[in-house]
């Protein structure tokens, strides 16, 4: 879709893609790119995350740590 905003790129690893699933078990059918935007808007808003990573099995953990760097990532 056309845009006069800077696009931002994440590379889909397995930490991201467990951000992703559990973002879109709240909200089914919603693109991934919308449900990482919507998840980062709660981050900043400090709503707790645990509320929704709650959600997903992890192979692993899935710190705080983990989350921000996958935001962050350019």
């Amino acid at each position: 879709m056309p845009t006069i905003h800077p696009r931002v790129l994440i590379t889909r690893t397995p930490e991201v893609d467990q951000i992703i699933a559990a973002g879109q078990a709240r909200w089914p059918g919603r693109p991934a790119s919308a449900t990482l935007v919507a998840l980062a808007g709660e981050a900043v808003r400090g709503r707790p995350r645990s509320s929704y990573l709650r959600r997903v099995q992890s192979p692993g953990p899935l710190t705080d740590e983990i989350i921000q760097a996958a935001l962050d990532e350019d």
